[in-house]
């Protein structure tokens, strides 16, 4: 128990580390610098984002990086107490094929739990006391990736946390799980389209969620679940369905739009 105050100041400086390496930047290159610019791949063509969001955007999230730390700490004892080290011990699997496999399996667990996870903070009890603090963001930019409740934090925080506890995954797995992660909640989270047209047009690529997808949520808030990939939103019939028409919009607005190498703020 003696690592328990490392493992938090661990954790939590590698949370704001990471905000400030990736989130902010990435907030001020495409809703700033080159807004205008991409302005036609915006998925909401309407502004509804200001600034009074996203400095509520920015307080939450650093919240939720004190929130993650707890967690790391929390679920890292719970396990030691309760089974005394991780059930199965997979830190030897260090091969990359092996890390490849372990990092695929942490996605997939992450994306089934993050649905359903979701689906239970949208119940109205539930969306009301904790979630809805993330969904004041209807206009989402990066910095609605981690503008949570405590609660909700501690909720998301969960897959990865007890993939660590409960495995004793190699710290190479949890680092490129984590990234992957990130990367995913951050483009989910865009406000923009990131995904070219050619790609989108792939019937296997239609099973990632594009920004459109996540973003259409945001706007109508009871559909379209689903983060990572699109098939549990169609398994669970709860994909709305007009989003490929939705879609289409976004894609017809960056096929007309003409070729520039300018910015704009």
């Amino acid at each position: 128990m003696s690592e328990i105050p490392s493992i938090f100041v661990e954790t939590v400086v590698q949370g704001f580390s990471d905000y400030f390496a990736f989130v902010i930047p990435l907030f001020v290159l495409v809703w700033i610098v080159f807004r205008a610019t991409l302005e036609h791949r915006k998925v909401q063509k309407r502004q509804r984002a200001d600034a009074a969001q996203w400095r509520r955007e920015l307080k939450w999230s650093f919240v939720s990086q004190i929130v993650f730390g707890v967690v790391a700490v929390a679920v890292g004892v719970l396990v030691q107490l309760a089974m005394g080290g991780p059930v199965v011990d997979l830190s030897a699997w260090t091969s990359p094929a092996a890390v490849v496999v372990l990092v695929l399996a942490g996605v997939v667990f992450d994306d089934a739990f993050f649905y359903w996870s979701h689906r239970a903070l949208h119940t109205p009890r539930l969306y009301r006391r904790f979630h809805l603090v993330h969904h004041r963001s209807v206009d989402v930019n990066p910095l609605t990736s981690f503008s949570f409740h405590p609660v909700e934090a501690a909720i998301n925080a969960a897959p990865l946390t007890l993939g660590a506890a409960l495995f004793g995954l190699h710290p190479t797995v949890l680092v490129l799980w984590g990234y992957l992660s990130l990367l995913n909640n951050l483009l989910g989270h865009l406000g923009f389209e990131w995904m070219p047209r050619w790609a989108q047009r792939l019937p296997i690529v239609r099973l990632k969620t594009p920004s459109a997808h996540h973003n259409l949520h945001h706007e109508r808030v009871r559909g379209n679940y689903g983060l990572y990939f699109t098939f549990w939103d169609r398994i669970a019939g709860t994909e709305f369905a007009d989003y490929d028409d939705r879609r289409r919009e976004v894609l017809n607005r960056m096929e007309r739009a003409p070729v520039t190498t300018s910015t704009g703020s």
